[in-house]
């Protein structure tokens, strides 16, 4: 059994790596872009794409960033992941009509999937410690009572959340050595089972994330997550997440 914090890495921008990535070229392709739309192609200088962006985005003009995507790595427990892949219907009605209040931008996804990884033969089941359990990071194999050193100093509810890891991967591991397949142990695995997942969104779609992901009332483990990631976003590339405030 492993116990890791929960990570994310923005990989690149289109084709681009994201060590890469020049922000105000960034800007310069948005404004090539909304020229087109009022023909001021000739008005463009060196300097102007920040003003012009920004003024675009002032009048809610974010139809310009759904031709630039950006892809992000993600590693959280499930129940994160399952939040975060839901952007890829989340502004679907019940109905199956689109919510016309927002300018819906897709997202493409791939997730680590729990039907084919055994995790028998991974080197264990990986768990995502939460930011209010205060457990070391690492590798703990065989029984929890081995770790008394660290259970002594645990609080009471940090005990359970331990001991509860290791029945989960214990009962995993035995339903697969008598013969069940990984697709039908991982009912077993709790829902604060490690996954890897990767996404690609426009930059109208990641604003629209951003905005719900980082709020207030967002998920804690969300937000530990996307607020440091939303504030890599807005050191990378000016104006088009600077209205964003996590909290």
């Amino acid at each position: 059994m492993h116990l890791v914090k929960a990570g994310w890495k923005t990989l690149r921008m289109g084709m681009t790596s994201w060590e890469d990535v020049d922000g105000l070229a960034v800007l310069r392709v948005i404004e090539g872009l909304g020229r087109k739309c009022y023909k001021s192609e000739g008005a463009a200088t060196e300097d102007s794409a920040k003003a012009f962006v920004q003024k675009r985005m002032d009048q809610g003009h974010i139809a310009l960033l759904d031709h630039l995507h950006i892809m992000s790595e993600y590693i959280s427990d499930r129940g994160v992941s399952h939040e975060w892949l839901r952007h890829k219907l989340t502004e679907m009605m019940g109905s199956g009509i689109f919510n016309s209040s927002y300018d819906w931008g897709p997202m493409a996804a791939v997730q680590e999937s729990t039907r084919y990884c055994n995790y028998t033969k991974s080197g264990g089941v990986v768990f995502i410690i939460p930011p209010w359990v205060n457990i070391p990071e690492g590798e703990y194999s065989g029984d929890a009572l081995q770790y008394s050193f660290i259970i002594d100093n645990m609080s009471p509810v940090d005990r359970v959340w331990f001991q509860n890891c290791f029945n989960s991967e214990n009962t995993y591991n035995l339903e697969i050595s008598l013969g069940w397949t990984p697709q039908q142990a991982r009912g077993d695995l709790l829902i604060k089972t490690k996954t890897e997942f990767v996404v690609t969104c426009s930059i109208s779609e990641w604003r629209h994330i951003f905005q719900q992901r980082t709020s207030n009332y967002a998920h804690p483990q969300m937000k530990e997550i996307m607020a440091p990631q939303l504030l890599e976003f807005q050191r990378k590339i000016p104006v088009l997440f600077d209205d964003i405030e996590p909290f």
